[in-house]
């Protein structure tokens, strides 16, 4: 995971803020934070591999951007978003092999047929990695401090002129 630098000074001043301006469900710098995630993820999906075969979907329309629900329980951040492959979580069942390993109840990550994304990014015993998420922030990380510094301009002028109306 990456940090941009000095955004704890912009989320601390925004905080100081009218409520007007900071909004609901985190106002501006949401929208500039989803900006920034939007072009990451996109370029993830370009750098994605392809099934050859063009049978059933590709792992480019799996990759996605969600908004972090809770982001203070991480690092306690303000506004967070993650680029990630789509998953559903599910729960081990009660039967016996799950009772004696002590997993009834707990939660798992399934990725259904694109469980295979992480051999593709990280590589295996056997396989190089040919990552395509890593390197998608990796060629924007440099603009993505512009991105929410432009979105963040944008989105504060925006309210500041809903306030003036």
């Amino acid at each position: 995971m990456a940090e941009i630098e000095g955004l704890a000074e912009v989320v601390a001043r925004l905080k100081t803020l009218p409520a007007e301006i900071v909004g609901k469900n985190g106002g501006p710098l949401r929208k500039a934070l989803a900006a920034a995630a939007k072009v990451v993820r996109d370029d993830a999906r370009a750098r994605a591999p392809v099934n050859e075969a063009g049978i059933g979907k590709h792992l480019r329309d799996q990759i996605v951007m969600k908004r972090d629900p809770n982001p203070r329980a991480t690092d306690n951040a303000a506004e967070r978003y993650i680029v990630t492959v789509k998953y559903r979580t599910k729960k081990y069942t009660n039967n016996r092999a799950n009772r004696r390993r002590g997993l009834v109840g707990q939660s798992y990550q399934n990725f259904g047929d694109f469980h295979y994304w992480r051999f593709v990014e990280f590589g295996t015993s056997k396989m190089s990695p040919r990552s395509f998420m890593r390197a998608a922030f990796e060629a924007n990380k440099g603009a993505l401090s512009g991105i929410v510094r432009d979105e963040l301009r944008k989105a504060i002028a925006d309210v500041v002129r809903g306030m003036q109306r």
